[in-house]
């Protein structure tokens, strides 16, 4: 079993993050030649607004949403297609790669060039 891992987000309280969770924001945060020595162990992600991306704005909604709160989720998928909407980029996290789904990948870049054409 994996050991717990925290998110420190600014001046707030540390944030218990589910592993996909985790492992998406891993992969959005500074590049590993700015990391601070606590940050390598790869125990706890550190997002501070210091960092190289700090004009890059994020709304995750496993973050910016209580989970836990029925009403609150339904109040914030009334408003997902006004944040979308007004995003520059907007990056969807399946989860980490496996093998059988570089197949996947490949049809969605295909069906993009499509589109883009």
């Amino acid at each position: 079993m994996k050991s717990e891992r925290y998110i420190k987000c600014n001046s707030c309280p540390d944030i218990k993050a589910t592993p996909n969770l985790y492992a998406a924001l891993r992969q959005l945060r500074r590049p590993p030649e700015y990391a601070s020595k606590a940050e390598t162990n790869n125990a706890n992600l550190v997002l501070e607004a210091d960092q190289p991306s700090a004009g890059r704005k994020l709304w995750v909604d496993a973050l910016c949403i209580n989970q836990a709160d029925l009403a609150e989720r339904l109040q914030q998928v009334i408003i997902m297609g006004s944040i979308y909407s007004q995003a520059e980029r907007v990056i969807l996290w399946l989860g980490e790669a496996f093998e059988e789904c570089e197949s996947a990948f490949t049809l969605i870049a295909q069906v993009a060039e499509k589109r883009d054409a």
